[in-house]
C-alpha cells in the first residue's frame, strides 16, 4: 500500500487538492472526508478504508519542514487492521511523529 501511494503520489500529485478536502459536494451528492488527521502536523491525505476483514486502515501522507533541509519532506505510511478509527490515527501519529523525528535527529515523543 505505501509502495502504491508513494507511486500515485509521484505521478499524479495534483491528488492531494482532492484528498486534502474535509469535506466533497457536486449537486446533491456530498460526502464527507473519512481522515480525521487532515490538516494536523501536514497530514493532506491519502486513503481511508474499513471492512470488517481487514479492519480500520489509513494509508498516510504528511509533508513537514525539517530542520537542516532545504525542502520540506514527505512521508508515507499505512497502518493496516485496527479495532478503531481511534486506534489506527493514534498509530498513524505515532509512525509520523516517529519518522519526521528520525529525520530532524530527533526522539519523538511516546
Amino acid at each position: 500500500m505505501a509502495v502504491l501511494a508513494a507511486c500515485l503520489l509521484n505521478d499524479h500529485p495534483q491528488i492531494l487538492a482532492i484528498t486534502a478536502q474535509r469535506a466533497f459536494a457536486h449537486g446533491r451528492f456530498s460526502r464527507n472526508n473519512q481522515n480525521a488527521l487532515l490538516g494536523e502536523h501536514g497530514v493532506d491525505g491519502l486513503k481511508t478504508g474499513y471492512t470488517r476483514a481487514a479492519g480500520f486502515c489509513l494509508a498516510a501522507t504528511a509533508c513537514r519542514t525539517v530542520p537542516g533541509r532545504a525542502q520540506p519532506v514527505r512521508l508515507i505510511t499505512v497502518v493496516l487492521g485496527s479495532e478503531s478509527r481511534d486506534a489506527r490515527d493514534a498509530l498513524v501519529r505515532a509512525q509520523l511523529d516517529a519518522g519526521f523525528a528520525a529525520l530532524a535527529g530527533t526522539k519523538a515523543d511516546a
